[in-house]
């Protein structure tokens, strides 16, 4: 667990150039300026099956990438992080995650995650 956590420091603090908010669930607000890149993280176990997915974003932001973070020594059943990299639009809006086996006919959500991205 120690080793998670040195994980997810090294992740929030190395991107000091562009806004950037870690999450596991819930609510958070994260602000931006317009048409500048943010980023969300997300911690996720992808070796159960599990990922998080964007469900819902508004449709002038656009989705630049997403980054996969493992770590090496604990693959299987470790943690990893998703991070989501945006590009804002003009008046911000809500994304909203899902958490859950995507690739299943009918998935469940086991954790939904919302941010509301404010541009200033």
């Amino acid at each position: 667990m120690k080793k998670f956590f040195l994980l997810l420091s090294v992740f929030i603090f190395s991107c000091a150039s562009s806004p950037s908010i870690f999450l596991s669930e819930g609510e958070s607000v994260i602000k931006a300026k317009p048409g500048k890149t943010f980023s969300v993280k997300l911690a996720s176990q992808l070796s159960t099956g599990y990922s998080w997915k964007i469900t819902e974003i508004p449709q002038d932001m656009a989705v630049i990438k997403e980054i996969i973070r493992t770590e090496e020594s604990e693959k299987t059943g470790g943690f990893d992080i998703q991070e989501f990299v945006f590009k804002s639009n003009k008046s911000g809006g809500i994304i909203v995650f899902k958490y859950g086996e995507h690739w299943k006919q009918n998935p469940s959500y086991i954790k939904t995650a919302r941010i509301l991205v404010q541009v200033e």
